[in-house]
């Protein structure tokens, strides 16, 4: 099915690519302009420039590009505050004029080149432009958006197949028990010793714990830990030079959530449910 919507998203994207080029080279030009130019109808040549952007943020909308949205909202929050005029404070932050002109101007270089790559077959992916999106957030005091804080899935109600109903304290038991393993398997892939003999073993015991955990939360987070470390040994998770440490990362969070059910148990899950982790471990089965 994913398959599916992202031929239809590329079929769509080359039906309109012409009209969003157009627009694109418009809005271009017309920040160039507004930079270039005297004081004397700049106001305008920005408006313009934002009506083109708008365009644009639209059309992909309704082709459902979506990973390449989350940039053309940016440059839209920017332009709207360039617009707003000198000083323009959103919150506390107060918006850095240079920075926010040069990321757009970086962002229009970028857009073109980032629907041949999604024309060439490849899946839409936000995460490409995510250093363009954080640095026009930056230019306006926003925080940076993480690459799983693009990816909004809903996994409320999505639980494994459980065999038998676990026993009372059955994972922190099991934990305990299997704490030096675990470690052990880690600490075998982060150091890229038996790679994919300590992503073997991972995978078994996040299957074990799945199936020992008696909240929802928990089981989530276990059996899609399994999945994500079966993408990461499948070689079906490609994150770029940063994409060793983001998975470092990941498992570094199961590992705490673990000793957090040893310390204190499952119950503290239900009332402050570790959903991001959730988003995180989805976005890389997905990605």
């Amino acid at each position: 099915m994913a398959a599916a919507k992202q031929k239809q998203s590329d079929s769509a994207l080359n039906r309109v690519r012409g009209e969003l080029d157009k627009s694109i080279g418009r809005a271009h030009a017309d920040l160039n302009a507004y930079v270039d130019g005297d004081d004397a109808g700049k106001a305008a040549l920005l408006q313009s420039c934002r009506v083109a952007v708008r365009e644009v943020h639209g059309t992909l909308n309704m082709i459902q590009l979506r990973g390449v949205t989350a940039l053309t909202e940016e440059m839209g929050n920017l332009l709207d505050l360039l617009l707003a005029g000198p000083g323009q404070a959103l919150g506390r932050a107060r918006l850095n004029r240079e920075a926010a002109l040069e990321s757009l101007m970086r962002s229009f270089l970028q857009l073109p080149n980032y629907f041949t790559y999604a024309q060439s077959g490849r899946a839409d992916a936000a995460v490409m432009l995510l250093p363009l999106v954080n640095a026009m957030r930056a230019a306006y005091g926003q925080e940076a958006h993480y690459p799983e804080s693009l990816f909004a899935a809903r996994f409320k109600g999505v639980v494994p197949p459980i065999k038998k109903p676990p026993a009372k304290d059955a994972l922190v038991s099991l934990m305990k028990k299997s704490r030096q393993k675990m470690h052990l398997s880690m600490l075998g892939f982060f150091k890229n010793k038996n790679a994919k003999q300590s992503l073997e073993v991972m995978i078994a015991l996040f299957e074990q714990y799945t199936q020992a955990a008696r909240t929802e939360i928990g089981r989530q987070i276990y059996w899609f830990g399994a999945a994500a470390a079966e993408a990461v040994r499948d070689g079906g998770f490609d994150g770029g030079p940063d994409g060793a440490t983001a998975v470092r990362q990941m498992f570094g969070r199961i590992d705490r959530m673990s000793k957090f059910i040893i310390d204190h148990g499952e119950k503290p899950l239900v009332a402050n449910p570790p959903n991001e982790l959730a988003r995180m471990l989805l976005y890389f089965i997905a990605a």
